[in-house]
């Protein structure tokens, strides 16, 4: 387990097996030796051509999140899990369209496994323009920055990253962009474009309208839902 922000950390998990997956899909987890129901988690990183036995998910800790906090609880490294993979339909659809990711808290996973597939096979996506937003609360919450800085000089296009903070105190030095991160889908990242979004329920359903307001089409939205259990009661 790597702490990637206050809340948010990096599980990894050795399997017995090499698994097949492609980038953007999602497994369910559970704990082997507890009755935490299972949940869900994007694959953090994109799959090698002959399978990987080492993956990794980015998970945050929400109240009343069991299996969340029991899966970035250091007392819990090196227990048993048991995955159920692989699932959804997630992933890089057409290669000859620019690129608009927006991604919301832990949502950021499935999105870099799609960008670090495109690269390591070569895709003609790669040649096109990509625009990532990552929308966080305030400054302690941006995360991956180095990684993604990394992702962006391997890509042959225009590789726009831009984090934008909704809760960061106003006198903070923070000098980049504040709001909602839906606000900063404009007519030129959005025409023409493919989307491919990640993250809280509302912010999905408001990037899609921003979307199609400027001009992508709807059948050109791609999307994952993190639903969580901080407001389901036991």
């Amino acid at each position: 387990m790597e702490a990637l922000t206050h809340d948010i950390s990096k599980v990894s998990v050795s399997l017995e097996s090499h698994i097949h997956y492609r980038a953007g899909q999602y497994v369910s987890i559970q704990s082997s030796d507890t009755d935490i129901p299972a949940r869900c988690y994007s694959f953090a990183q994109s799959n090698t051509p002959g399978g990987n036995q080492l993956v990794s998910f980015f998970v945050r800790g929400v109240t009343g999140g069991r299996m969340s906090n029991w899966l970035i609880d250091p007392l819990n490294v090196n227990s048993k899990v048991t995955l159920s993979a692989a699932n959804g339909d997630f992933y890089l659809r057409d290669q000859s369209a620019p690129v608009l990711c927006v991604a919301g808290g832990s949502g950021l996973a499935p999105i870099i496994a799609l960008i670090e597939e495109a690269i390591q096979n070569n895709s003609a996506i790669v040649d096109q323009p990509l625009t990532l937003l990552m929308g966080v609360r305030s400054q302690r919450d941006i995360y991956y920055q180095d990684q993604i800085n990394s992702l962006g000089t391997q890509w042959r296009n225009e590789f726009r990253f831009t984090p934008v903070l909704s809760d960061e105190p106003v006198a903070s030095n923070w000098l980049g962009h504040r709001g909602f991160v839906t606000n900063y889908i404009d007519q030129k990242t959005s025409l023409g474009a493919t989307g491919y979004l990640c993250g809280p329920p509302p912010m999905i359903d408001a990037a899609m309208i921003k979307m199609q307001e400027n001009g992508m089409d709807l059948n050109r939205i791609f999307f994952d839902k993190f639903l969580d259990q901080s407001g389901i009661k036991p």
